[in-house]
């Protein structure tokens, strides 16, 4: 009974931590573009 139930949290835990890995990598790629859109403006103008 017991490994039956640690197994789908297990899977839970593993979708949530890949999920949150995802979210900061697009995060970091999102902040990482805003700066270089920053910089860009900045020289442009």
């Amino acid at each position: 009974m017991n490994s039956k139930l640690s197994t789908p949290s297990l899977l839970i835990a593993g979708i949530l931590m890949a999920g949150e890995s995802l979210a900061n990598a697009s995060a970091y790629k999102f902040t990482d573009l805003g700066t270089l859109g920053g910089s860009f403006s900045s020289a442009h103008h």
